[in-house]
């Protein structure tokens, strides 16, 4: 079978750009074994007129699976394959996208996320629920759970993935920043969608909030509905919003304690997530379908992944790599990020 190469795509973030080959060879090499049964082999990369390439020897021709896999790869940007003569023959296929890409890149804000490593986090939690790659190929229903959602970078991914997106955000700024940005982009767009909002109060707890829209496409003719729910309340409080078994697979970027801090109901605000933790992963894994899976970005300077790995591991949670995946990789002078996969067992 004809090696399989993959041109990636530069990142906003240069540091991330110089760092992007290693991590997409870990990210394909991770999903080749939990989605594919390993039929794409190991991952290399190389490099064509100064471009980095990933590419692999599938051990036949690649179906359609995992040709879907090969580009939706977080970085991914054309797919070739090389012919005997050493050229590149580019494969017509399109990425998975319900959307507009500008759906990615028009919210832009300090300490946003990158678009490459939410769409990294996605894909792996896909990798660990079971079948998830292939049930998002076949359109079916799966909802995705941001607990710490922020401006929504992740729920965004997965809406243009076709999944039902849920974002828990402590920050009612953010939380109301992100439900303004889906309604006004919806709009311009003339997606036909409706909202409906609630509050709720807590003797001497304050407020929390709730918002749900409800998008409605018509694809092949048939209308296809996702939802987007955006709950501005502290994360261990996802029960009260969200029955249990509710949510196929989890995605997160957790708080570096840099320039702001993790958010605990019993620690106040940390510059560790490890108290946050301790408190959300019994919620999460509470809300979360059997056989559904996590990915967790976070800082290893401030949370070695022998710890983050012990408290899974508490929480019942089965780490898929407990030794490392390949994913860490520097931020800044504060922050190396780090990438950890589970999944509950089914």
């Amino acid at each position: 079978m004809p090696t399989c190469s993959l041109l990636l795509q530069p990142s906003f973030n240069r540091v991330y750009t110089k760092q992007a080959p290693a991590v997409v060879t870990a990210e394909l090499e991770l999903l080749d074994r939990l989605a594919l049964d390993g039929a794409l082999g190991p991952a290399r990369v190389v490099e064509r007129g100064g471009a980095p390439f990933v590419e692999v020897d599938p051990a036949a021709g690649p179906d359609d699976l995992a040709t879907t896999v090969l580009r939706n790869l977080s970085a991914a940007y054309l797919l070739f394959t090389l012919t005997d003569d050493g050229d590149l023959r580019p494969l017509d296929v399109a990425p998975l996208a319900r959307y507009d890409d500008d759906l990615l890149t028009t919210m832009r804000y300090s300490g946003k996320t990158n678009e490459q490593l939410t769409h990294l986090l996605v894909n792996l939690a896909l990798g660990a629920t079971a079948e998830g790659w292939a049930r998002m190929a076949r359109g079916d229903a799966l909802t995705l759970l941001d607990p710490l959602a922020g401006r929504g970078t992740t729920l965004n991914q997965g809406l243009q993935y076709g999944l039902d997106v849920v974002g828990i955000e402590a920050d009612e700024g953010d939380a109301e920043a992100y439900h303004q940005f889906v309604i006004r982009w919806l709009k311009d767009k003339r997606a036909k969608h409706a909202s409906k909002a609630w509050r709720y109060k807590r003797p001497g707890a304050g407020t929390a909030h709730r918002a749900t829209t409800t998008i409605t496409r018509t694809p092949d003719g048939e209308p296809v509905r996702q939802i987007v729910d955006v709950i501005h309340d502290d994360t261990t409080n996802a029960r009260e919003h969200l029955k249990r078994s509710s949510v196929d697979l989890i995605a997160t970027d957790l708080p570096y304690g840099v320039q702001h801090g993790a958010r605990s109901s019993v620690a106040g605000t940390s510059r560790s997530p490890e108290a946050l933790l301790a408190e959300a992963l019994p919620v999460w894994r509470e809300v979360l379908r059997g056989g559904g899976g996590l990915a967790l970005a976070w800082n290893r300077r401030n949370l070695p992944r022998a710890e983050l790995v012990a408290l899974l591991d508490e929480h019942r949670f089965e780490v898929v790599e407990p030794d490392g995946d390949g994913f860490e990789h520097r931020v800044d002078r504060t922050i190396t990020r780090d990438v950890l996969v589970a999944r509950k067992p089914g």
